[in-house]
């Protein structure tokens, strides 16, 4: 393949704009072009039609980027490999695990290769990370520990009616904190400990009036022996950079994964990263060259979220621990203290009921 790779966009709108200015900036480099997109609604200034199979058969594409609700990700993938297309399937690749390895499976099987977005693993800081736990520098690792404290508005759960869903009748949604916003801290933190997964164990909340989880901690056990524990909430005081920090014996190193940034005990680097849709037409024209993330490496992830999916109901954190702002879509929701519970989680590596957080009580 030496002309632009041609490129079928599955999902225009929401997080499918983000793909199209990227694939704006691929067409000028010459490197993709945007020949079709399948979609609801009629986008009018490329060939368009609402089913995916009858797109790539009137345009023929080398690639299917699939950026659509995490329930309709696994028949669009399914639709795209059987017919021969490379994929790259937007994060969670599947809501399910038995989904995931059917998707697997039928990849295995067509020989295709199916690149998973999550955009962080295609940073030169996670292999950095990896270095400086692998060189002994920070001594042994004794487990990995992460945060994430964002703000979403009302607005941010009226967008869809899958968003904060657990499910959509029996269709398995699992957009919560964990499995969908904070998704790559979880891949990320899955990569640098370079682990099976064995067992997760999620501790689920919500303070918006959703079935999901909105603020949560989880704690992974990997049969490498390296635990780790996260948290995070929608619901914070103070939007901040999320971190995972690894905690060695002689020191720790820290990794702003939306950042490309690693601090190794106060000294800091930023690095670069791969752009995912750039490095799976890569592959293309050079087989030999690995995918950044391909699906078959994102098993872990889909541990952790069947372990979240097949969780009780997230608790409902109680009134007197909520605080509400703003009117309409801008109206907001704070829990009280939760920012110092979750950055705690990443330090101390205890889960919110091990710190004996009030409102996280069993």
């Amino acid at each position: 393949m030496t002309a632009p790779a041609r490129v079928v966009l599955a999902g225009a709108h929401g997080h499918g704009r983000v793909h199209r200015e990227n694939l704006s900036r691929l067409a000028g480099l010459g490197v993709a072009e945007l020949v079709g997109i399948c979609d609801p609604v009629p986008v009018p200034e490329v060939p368009w039609a609402p089913r995916l199979a009858e797109l790539i058969d009137r345009v023929d594409p080398d690639v299917v980027l699939i950026a659509t609700p995490i329930h309709t990700h696994v028949e669009l993938a399914l639709t795209a490999v059987r017919a021969g297309r490379a994929v790259l399937l937007e994060k969670p690749p599947a809501p399910t695990f038995t989904e995931f390895e059917r998707l697997c499976a039928a990849v295995d099987e067509a020989r295709v290769p199916c690149q998973v977005g999550f955009q962080s693993l295609g940073s030169a800081a996670v292999d950095a990370v990896r270095e400086v736990v692998a060189s002994g520098r920070i001594g042994t690792v004794q487990g990995i520990g992460g945060a994430g404290t964002w703000i979403r508005t009302a607005a941010y759960y009226a967008r869809a009616s899958w968003a904060g869903r657990r499910r959509l009748g029996d269709v398995p949604v699992v957009d919560g904190a964990l499995t969908n916003p904070f998704a790559h801290l979880v891949a990320t933190a899955l990569a640098i400990a370079d682990g099976t997964v064995a067992d997760a164990e999620p501790e689920l909340f919500h303070a918006y009036p959703i079935e999901a989880d909105d603020t949560a901690a989880i704690r992974i056990h990997t049969e490498s022996g390296v635990p780790i524990t996260l948290a995070v909430t929608l619901c914070a005081a103070e939007h901040r950079t999320p971190y995972l920090v690894v905690h060695g014996t002689r020191g720790r190193v820290t990794l702003y994964y939306t950042e490309d940034i690693v601090d190794v005990d106060g000294q800091r680097q930023r690095y670069g990263r791969v752009d995912l849709l750039t490095d799976l037409i890569a592959h293309l024209r050079d087989p030999g060259r690995p995918l950044r993330v391909p699906l078959a490496s994102t098993r872990g992830f889909m541990r952790v979220l069947d372990a979240v999916r097949r969780a009780p109901d997230p608790v409902a954190i109680p009134p007197g621990w909520i605080r509400e702002s703003g009117t309409g879509p801008d109206s907001r929701r704070q829990v009280v203290d939760v920012d110092a519970a979750v950055l705690a989680a990443a330090e101390t590596r205890r889960t919110f009921r091990e710190q004996g957080v009030p409102w996280a009580a069993a």
